[in-house]
């Protein structure tokens, strides 16, 4: 009820939290928070710079700290998804995916429905191989927006772990008339024809995704293999080589 600035008085905190939430992106957290906690200092009802805060403190591998700062900009802007997704991502990123999973189902019972918050609760179960109760999360999502590419895209993968393969094509068919160039759609795709022994149609599928993705080292590590089984050693070899190079840790 009380009331607010006006926005033209409010300009100079708007450049300072603009500056400073680049000081982060540069990796110069020190100086970031620095400047948050100045500006929250004169001002502490300033949602944004809380949710900028938390993702320096995101950036920075700082999750606690992350937490904390999304949970008070969610205080001020109590229907704000972003800062109830980064906290349950910020859970995740600690290893607390079931902490993660209530944290959400708990802001979803004082009734925001946001279709985002049950895409998010799909992708943390499917981390701990709950596919069943990931694929009643996406199906909610997409109850509430069919045109959500990426519910459609996870949904897909769900079956495709399941073996389901008409389930995945109906999935993939409509996550590629909604997004066609939606990132792991194709990789999806190529899955799922390897899976029907399409290899030749699998092959141009991980080609494109990996046209757009250079760095999916899974794309390129499945596309290898397919080129093994047709004899193409020296193409096998290059794509390994990427693979490799785009994620060294990777064992396979």
């Amino acid at each position: 009820g009380k009331k607010l600035a006006d926005p033209k008085d409010k300009i100079d905190i708007f450049n300072q939290i603009s500056s400073s939430r680049e000081k982060g992106m540069t990796g110069d957290t020190d100086s970031a928070v620095a400047a948050f906690k100045k500006i929250l200092a004169d001002d502490p009802d300033i949602s944004d710079a809380h949710f900028a805060l938390g993702n320096v403190y995101f950036k920075a591998r700082r999750y606690e700290e992350a937490i904390g700062a999304f949970n008070r900009a969610l205080e001020l802007k109590p229907d704000d998804t972003f800062a109830v997704i980064n906290i349950a991502n910020s859970y995740g990123m600690m290893g607390k995916v079931r902490e993660a999973e209530q944290y959400v189902l708990d802001y979803l019972k004082k009734g925001f429905e946001d279709p985002q918050l049950y895409y998010l609760l799909g992708n943390l179960v499917v981390r701990r191989n709950e596919y069943d109760k990931a694929m009643g999360y996406f199906n909610e999502c997409l109850k509430r927006n069919p045109r959500s590419a990426s519910a459609h895209n996870a949904a897909a993968a769900v079956c495709l772990n399941k073996d389901d393969l008409p389930c995945a094509e109906t999935h993939l068919r409509e996550a590629s008339d909604i997004n066609p160039t939606l990132l792991n759609v194709r990789y999806n795709m190529a899955q799922l024809r390897e899976k029907q022994n399409r290899l030749d149609e699998a092959m141009e599928l991980y080609r494109a995704e990996i046209a757009d993705a250079p760095s999916n080292f899974k794309a390129l590590f499945n596309l290898a293999r397919l080129y093994r089984n047709a004899g193409r050693e020296d193409e096998e070899l290059d794509a390994l080589l990427k693979a490799s190079k785009a994620y060294p840790d990777f064992p396979l």
